[in-house]
């Protein structure tokens, strides 16, 4: 199984050890948009420089990436960005795929998080849990 994983450029170092520790604990693979779709500019921004890719280059990278996919994780906290809750409502809505959402602040019951979500959850231990007894693998 494969899902996507969406969370903000913000704490996306966060994420890649959460997501290397996550794929050894439950052998689910998850694909960053940071660090497994091939982005040049991020490799410049963790180099200290700036992100100069076009916005067509980085929404139609996510996509095709989403759609790949079994499904997407969602993190949403203080720093989640329009990028990650697009990408909810695309997954979920437009491409029909499951969303699993793990909500470490107070929006986990907002009425458009809860509609555009299969499953939320308010903690990353939470939603181990949950995946690992419920998706067949």
């Amino acid at each position: 199984m494969e899902l996507y994983l969406a969370h903000s450029l913000a704490d996306r170092v966060f994420h890649l050890y959460w997501e290397q520790g996550f794929e050894e604990r439950t052998g689910i693979k998850l694909l960053s948009p940071f660090y497994e779709v091939h982005r040049e500019d991020i490799e410049a921004l963790d180099a200290g420089g700036k992100i100069e890719a076009s916005s067509d280059d980085i929404v139609l990278a996510d996509l095709e990436a989403i759609q790949r996919t079994e499904g997407i994780v969602a993190c949403v906290n203080k720093y989640t960005s329009i990028g990650t809750i697009m990408k909810i409502c695309y997954a979920y809505t437009i491409y029909g795929l499951p969303v699993y959402v793990i909500c470490t602040d107070d929006r986990a019951k907002h009425p458009w998080l809860v509609y555009h979500s299969t499953e939320i959850f308010t903690s990353y231990e939470d939603f181990e849990e949950w995946i690992t007894c419920s998706i067949d693998m």
